[in-house]
């Protein structure tokens, strides 16, 4: 494991910092390097069908690059106090209406202006083991931060393993919050430049675990309940290529909701949520969670220095927009109570 600078940012974060460092990890089969700024998933290497390492998710090379992210594309990043949307940036609090940035037009996402993405957090441990190695970083998010109530600890954990990454996300506060936390990566199993080509993630093959979609209104805010896949160009459920389901979809950006009894590929208390596979080097990419949905991205919006469907993003976190609609799920943490958001990546070739 090693800890080096990886830049010092022209502007400083909301706490006055400009230093990022880099953690790096190595194991037998991944490469896997985290930015201090953003929590950042900064990049990781893995082997195709005959060995050869390669990078699977889109990467910057400067921390101004990644400070430009962290509010545009989130690239690798950590995302919240709340991921996802909130509809015109508000919802309802034990009677009181919390008004929170509204940083995507009327609405609320991804944490806001100056979300998790944009802040540099502390080192708070490492550890090397024999084939892997653990990095753990924390953050203290203020009372009123992007307009929330309450102070909030969170820590980030990156834990490497073999062919494994888990990514777990801890936190409490001192008073009821909307919180939901998630890693917002770009994948592109096929490798180096894959990101800079228009539609490079058609060649790749999709399957969701899911039953159910929660659909978008034009404001790109979820809308009415969920609904079954089945009969849709929306059903993954056994592995598609994407290139026919964008054509048939017009695009992915929505939430899928996990089937709690799928297990196949799942450590324990986790259920297997996606897989994702490049034909062409054979790479796979499992995807375990314990969050109840999946948002599924397919980069419609992702600009320079990369293109437009060049990667997917498979974000596990709680429902967007769930603080306004009690129909999806908890939403809300509280003094006492301690939340705990897992997401397992196995990476594999066949």
């Amino acid at each position: 494991m090693e800890i080096i600078p990886f830049g010092v940012l022209s502007e400083p974060d909301s706490n006055g910092r400009r230093h990022v460092d880099v953690v790096s990890m190595q194991s037998s089969s991944l490469e896997v390097s985290i930015l201090t700024l953003g929590a950042t998933l900064q990049s990781i290497e893995a082997p195709d069908r005959y060995g050869r390492r390669d990078h699977v998710s889109l990467h910057l090379s400067t921390a101004d690059d990644y400070l430009r992210a962290a509010t545009t594309s989130y690239l690798g990043a950590t995302c919240g106090r709340w991921a996802g949307r909130i509809a015109d940036a508000t919802y309802g609090l034990d009677g009181q209406k919390i008004r929170v940035d509204a940083n995507e037009g009327d609405h609320h996402l991804h944490g806001g202006t100056r979300g998790f993405s944009s802040r540099i957090w502390e080192i708070a441990s490492t550890q090397s083991d024999d084939d892997g190695g653990v990095v753990v970083l924390a953050l203290n998010s203020p009372h009123g931060d992007q307009g929330h109530p309450g102070n909030v600890d969170v820590t980030a954990t990156f834990e490497l393993h073999g062919h494994a990454l888990s990514i777990s996300y801890e936190a409490t506060t001192d008073a009821p919050t909307a919180c939901n936390i998630t890693n917002h990566s770009y994948w592109n199993l096929a490798g180096s430049g894959a990101g800079e080509i228009e539609g490079s993630i058609g060649d790749h093959e999709l399957r969701v675990a899911a039953d159910v979609v929660l659909r978008n209104d034009y404001r790109n805010i979820p809308s009415g309940p969920l609904r079954p896949v089945q009969s849709t160009p929306f059903d993954l459920r056994d592995p598609r290529p994407l290139d026919q389901v964008l054509v048939d979809t017009g695009g992915l950006d929505l939430a899928y909701k996990v089937r709690p009894d799928e297990e196949l590929g799942a450590p324990d208390g986790l259920h297997f949520a996606a897989e994702l596979h490049h034909p062409g080097s054979g790479r796979t990419l499992t995807l375990a969670t314990d969050q109840p949905a999946l948002q599924v991205y397919s980069s419609e919006r992702l600009g320079p220095p990369f293109q437009r469907r060049s990667a997917v993003c498979l974000e596990a976190q709680r429902f967007p927009n769930s603080p306004n609609r009690q129909d999806l799920g908890p939403s809300i943490l509280r003094p006492g109570e301690h939340f705990l958001a897992t997401t397992h990546l196995t990476f594999g070739v066949r």
